[in-house]
């Protein structure tokens, strides 16, 4: 199992936690310190105008009824993965701003982001697909972990939440139409949590994957990722 503890952009700490014993068995520490002058450069030559991308997505007005539409609800809002962090702050989420954080992402590359909304923080994966460097509002969200304790309003495909139990999630799952979803994955190897994954056929790394709790039987964590290599 992983685990992440993420302070800021570039700031983190991952653990790799044994299945079996509990044990850590390996983690690795991130804490780049940001060059203020160079950044605040930096940020004055890039345009903070929408890309093209960013202007040409269109948020769902409905939820999906394949999962690898990558269409989910949250705080009462849809959204289709990978969405600008535009849409995002559109629907009254706030990008969070660190000190001598100078809020662009290089051409083709990718970074982090935090959005706060009513006092609590979502940190999310972005991706910048444009060949220029962009200001992060003109990046994707391409990658999201919520969590049972999160306050935000989270709904999936089949009414897939943190509201159901592990057995109302396989009822879900299991009522997916076959021409959409053939098959999902389930990994029982861990003492803490059995894993549902839905894998995209296009890419096995990307997916949905929740969490349900061995314990009480709940969903305790589902990651959204969606990064494709362009957004056409």
């Amino acid at each position: 199992m992983d685990l992440t503890y993420r302070y800021d952009s570039y700031q983190t700490w991952d653990f790799e936690v044994d299945g079996e014993s509990g044990l850590v068995t390996e983690f690795e520490v991130e804490n780049f310190v940001a060059d203020d002058d160079a950044n605040a450069e930096a940020a004055a030559n890039v345009s903070g105008e929408p890309t093209e991308a960013v202007l040409a997505y269109v948020a769902p007005t409905e939820m999906s009824d394949d999962p690898m539409d990558y269409v989910f609800e949250l705080a009462g809002d849809l959204y289709k993965m990978p969405a600008p962090v535009s849409a995002f702050i559109a629907n009254g989420w706030t990008l969070k701003k660190e000190g001598g954080d100078a809020g662009i992402v290089a051409g083709y590359d990718y970074g982090y982001a935090t959005l706060t909304k009513d006092g609590d923080d979502l940190a999310v994966s972005i991706n910048n697909y444009d060949p220029n460097a962009q200001v992060i509002e003109n990046c994707f969200v391409t990658d999201i972990t919520f969590y049972s304790s999160s306050p935000f309003g989270l709904k999936l495909p089949y009414e897939i939440s943190f509201e159901m139990t592990g057995d109302e999630l396989v009822a879900a799952l299991d009522s997916i139409p076959k021409d959409i979803l053939p098959k999902y994955e389930v990994d029982d190897d861990s003492d803490l949590a059995t894993y549902y994954t839905i894998v995209d056929i296009d890419d096995e790394y990307q997916g949905i994957k929740i969490a349900v709790d061995k314990e009480d039987g709940a969903v305790s964590w589902l990651e959204i990722e969606h990064e494709p290599e362009t957004l056409s």
